[in-house]
């Protein structure tokens, strides 16, 4: 006989004759048994298997670790096998005959760890009548190497209709909405309708963008609608992922570890493309509190929470009077339950369908987390540096705009901050590029109150007091960024008192300048510290960004040079800077207790010299890509510096053309948003090129898309 599925095995009695077949039927038997229960547990990467490339970029080493295969076979690749078989030269030798149907594509190589049937030797015997023991045959796992990648192994979520057929809705900068806001809120209804209780469904059919209603309200409405629809796309791409069978089948069996491909002349390995962990279905639904009945009622009862949770204001028509001010309408909320909507930004970021369907870890898939948030389309649009809490200012709308001022300037002084709120006209906030308009504002922001012909409240706009630029590789926080501008404004002023003393032709007259600029950097440097220590302190606990690695490999020492520089030049001017100096001891002890960490204040915050210019902060975020790019050039060996000539040739074509903006009087930062991200990557092609860690360079690529679709904003 011959075991065909795991429900058929022998049994055995005494006085029997065995055959050889009937004992190997037995072990057949084992081994299905074995790889149901390894289906049972999950399959893909359970523990281990990582890839590294040496810093020379010229092998890649897998670390030993534990897998299952889509048969369910157990695969364990000790460190003793990783050391024998993880060694892959760069670039890799394609396995002979090897191929799977879910590596497809010829852009770099897939390493795949494959369950082998290797025959052993039959042991020889000595005795009477022996004709040899059994075979002692081993399965184990190999590593392969073949073209191409891992593409997406579950369901593919692009085709859904509700995502490729709409888009979110968005703010102009004038303020009008843009968008399909009747056509996507019936897709809605007719997709995810089953999922919606009777009063939530009836809600949200009746939504309605009116004409008649102030912009304000109007702006409110997208935004919601919004979160309904990223709400309703997780729910989709839970229930499409739970369809995923476990019962998978391949010919050609085997692991995905990663992708390992050449950027920019480096070897960069990928994790993105491999089998990650997928636990099956019943242990989803336990972990996430899904039902038989309902395996989605976590993400059911998120959609329905979302649309029943909106209550907008009924504020006066365009030409009715304002409405009567109720102060008690101004409160504070400091709870992460407060009720906000994050109001779309002008465009949307390029890729932002790809969080439904890339291929992610678990950690960010909707499938296993039981917190899934949306808010990441537009960034966060409420961030707030001290934690201050956040002023909802929805309910205020068609109301006295003085009024709200009064009140709104209040609450922010009970904060302890400085407020900063205007009233403008509709007309001035057109034109004003800046402002972003949304539901709520933090004290730190610049707030701008829009009022109509009569006065009252129809828009609310903010100009972030600070914008996060995360992890761009050179990785200053915000006190170096203060203490490269005080020692820029100091090398200016040795310039403009030369100029001084030579025309006006007495010391006495340069020395009253030296006064009048030194009074100006201490009251700068007195307000700038304080807000300093805030805003680092805030973002850093809210964030926990860290890359200190590339700070003290490459521009560590360039800070120190830059605070060693201006403490000579302040000897130079004597004790008259004395107490100069002691602020920027201060910012330089803000550095040494925060390095590592990438804050840069991005609005308006400035220092004035002699002569009144402005040193705004883009000048520093381009004084510190320049650093990085001079520490590259000065770490690399001589074969690394012929690597990355290329990758420096075009970083310094976008550095001067930043630096030309600057210096005609922009910020260097949003007028050209891909210079910037140009930049950037040239310079982590450049890290690769001298041997940075991947997950460095890896993590500066990704910063520089990330901070591309900020700036676009």
């Amino acid at each position: 006989m011959t075991v065909t599925d795991v429900t058929t095995f022998p049994v055995f009695t005494g006085g029997q004759t065995l055959t050889a077949d009937e004992l190997n039927d037995e072990h057949e038997h084992l081994v299905a048994r074995d790889r149901v229960l390894g289906r049972t547990l999950g399959f893909g990467i359970a523990c281990g298997l990582t890839g590294t490339v040496n810093t020379a970029g010229t092998e890649l080493t897998i670390a030993g670790g534990l897998c299952v295969d889509q048969r369910g076979e157990a695969m364990l690749l000790t460190p003793e096998a990783a050391a024998a078989q993880g060694r892959i030269p760069l670039e890799p030798t394609v396995t002979p005959d090897e191929s799977f149907p879910f590596v497809t594509g010829t852009d770099g190589y897939s390493v795949v760890l494959v369950a082998r049937h290797l025959e052993g030797e039959r042991a020889g015997c000595g005795e009477d009548g022996c004709a040899g023991h059994s075979r002692l045959d081993s399965l184990r796992p190999e590593v392969v190497v073949v073209r191409g990648r891992l593409e997406a192994q579950t369901t593919d979520f692009s085709q859904e209709s509700l995502l490729t057929g709409f888009t979110p809705m968005t703010i102009a900068g004038t303020g009008t909405i843009t968008g399909p806001f009747v056509s996507l809120k019936g897709a809605i209804v007719e997709r995810v309708g089953d999922a919606l209780t009777p009063a939530a469904r009836q809600k949200l059919s009746d939504l309605a963008l009116n004409g008649t209603d102030l912009l304000a309200l109007q702006q409110y409405k997208a935004a919601y609608l919004n979160q309904v629809y990223f709400a309703a796309l997780d729910l989709l791409r839970f229930r499409a992922l739970v369809k995923v069978t476990c019962l998978r089948d391949t010919a050609t069996p085997g692991v995905v570890l990663g992708w390992v491909t050449r950027v920019g002349g480096t070897w960069t390995w990928d994790c993105a493309h491999r089998h990650h962990w997928e636990p099956p279905t019943g242990l989803t639904q336990a972990l996430l509190g899904g039902t038989c009945q309902s395996p989605d009622q976590l993400w059911v009862d998120r959609l329905n929470n979302v649309v029943l949770s909106f209550n907008p204001p009924s504020p006066p028509k365009p030409a009715d009077p304002p409405s009567t001010f109720d102060p008690g309408l101004v409160h504070l909320c400091k709870s992460k339950k407060c009720e906000l909507y994050p109001y779309p930004g002008k465009v949307l970021i390029p890729d932002w369908r790809t969080r439904w369907t890339e291929v992610r870890p678990i950690w960010v898939d909707p499938l296993w987390d039981p917190d899934p948030t949306t808010e990441w389309v537009f960034e966060d649009a409420y961030h707030d540096v001290t934690l201050a809490g956040h002023l909802v200012l929805t309910d205020l709308v068609g109301t006295p705009a003085i009024a709200v001022m009064d009140e709104v300037s209040k609450h922010i002084l009970a904060t302890g901050v400085q407020p900063q709120v205007a009233v403008i006209t509709q007309q001035d906030a057109a034109k004003n590029k800046a402002i972003a308009f949304t539901g709520a504002v933090t004290p730190d922001d610049q707030i701008m109150l829009v009022k109509d012909d009569q006065g009252k409240l129809v828009g609310v706009g903010r100009i972030a007091a600070a914008k996060t630029l995360q992890q761009v590789g050179t990785a200053l926080p915000l006190a170096t960024s203060q203490a490269q501008a005080a020692y820029d404004a100091t090398q200016g002023f040795e310039t403009e008192l030369a100029t001084v003393q030579v025309g006006l032709g007495t010391v006495q007259q340069a020395q009253q300048g030296l006064d009048r600029w030194r009074a100006t950097v201490e009251v700068d440097l007195r307000d700038v510290l304080p807000r300093v220590r805030t805003q680092v302190a805030s973002l850093l606990a809210e964030h926990q960004l860290t890359v200190s690695t590339v700070v003290d490999d490459l521009v560590g020492d360039k800070v120190s040079a830059v605070v060693s520089g201006y403490e000579e030049v302040l000897k130079q001017h004597g004790e008259a800077l004395i107490t100069v100096q002691e602020q920027v001891g201060s910012a330089q002890q803000e550095l040494n207790r925060y390095t590592g960490r990438i804050d840069t204040l991005y609005s308006k915050t400035m220092l004035k010299d002699l002569g009144g210019r402005e040193a705004v902060v883009g000048s520093g975020v381009v004084e510190v890509m320049r650093t990085m790019r001079d520490a590259l050039e000065a770490t690399a060996t001589d074969d690394q510096r012929d690597r990355i000539r290329p990758h420096l040739a075009a970083a310094d074509d976008g550095l001067a053309r930043m630096e030309a903006t600057i210096a005609a009087g922009g910020s260097g930062l949003d007028e050209n948003p891909a210079t910037l991200t140009n930049v950037l990557t040239s310079l982590a092609d450049g890290l690769a090129g001298v041997g940075a860690p991947a997950a460095q360079v890896k993590a500066v690529r990704a910063q520089a898309a990330a901070l591309e679709r900020q700036l676009q904003r």
